[in-house]
């Protein structure tokens, strides 16, 4: 197990961003965002809204955007989020292929979030404290889940980790203390590559794994999958 140097500072941020949340104001917002695809303007600062979420271009390539985040009038309010698998600009069709780093952090009135087949990644804090949050699908496209993905996201009670998954990063799930049922669908709890703290203390003590027939006994030997305490083979 790794030291825990950097979770004091982790526990101050969470408290920061808590505050912030608190401090949020604006109207009630219902609004969707996305669809399979959606058209967007281009800011003043180079990122493109579709009226709700705020887009960028990746760096790695210029043909794929990512979700940056949401505008502002809208954070505080949104309740749920359709992400496009891509965009539209000018007539040329962007593929969405990620989340960005806090791109829906602090959304603490977001219940419900559609990830499309075109996203690879999920990153850092990306639904830090989106509280409310009680329903997320993570796609079969996703490789990585990024350091805080969805700490402090105290309303999911099931998540489903699909087999194309090949690293969870550090307390991805800290905080998930609603969280009562994991579905690791991958054979080999190795190939998931988590970090041994990914889920860490912020996960109930009552709680149950669900893995594919026949792997309880690697799961149970293989961190952090070994600190679930009801380990049961049903997942398919």
């Amino acid at each position: 197990m790794k030291k825990h140097t950097s979770f004091a500072a982790f526990v101050l941020m969470l408290a920061a961003s808590t505050f912030t949340l608190t401090a949020c104001g604006g109207d009630d917002d219902d609004k969707e965002g996305g669809g399979n695809t959606t058209t967007v303007s281009q800011q003043s600062d180079g990122n493109f809204n579709d009226g709700l979420l705020v887009y960028s271009l990746t760096s790695s390539n210029p043909n794929r955007m990512q979700v940056k985040g949401v505008l502002e009038t809208s954070k505080s309010s949104v309740t749920r989020v359709k992400i496009p698998s891509s965009v539209v600009f000018d007539g040329f069709n962007y593929s969405v292929s990620s989340i960005g780093g806090g791109a829906f952090q602090g959304c603490s009135s977001l219940t419900s979030v559609t990830i499309p087949g075109s996203v690879t990644t999920i990153g850092n804090s990306a639904f830090m404290n989106c509280s409310s949050l009680t329903n997320i699908n993570i796609p079969g496209s996703v490789t990585t889940i990024y350091d805080f993905a969805f700490s402090g996201c105290k309303g999911l009670t099931t998540v489903i980790i699909p087999e194309s998954v090949t690293s969870i990063g550090e307390y991805a799930f800290y905080g998930c203390t609603g969280m009562k049922n994991v579905f690791a669908l991958r054979t080999d709890p190795k190939e998931y590559h988590a970090d041994s703290e990914c889920f860490y203390s912020g996960m109930p003590t009552i709680r149950t794994l669900h893995v594919p027939a026949g792997c309880k006994a690697a799961y149970a030997s293989t961190e952090p999958w070994s600190q679930f305490t009801d380990i049961v083979e049903d997942a398919k």
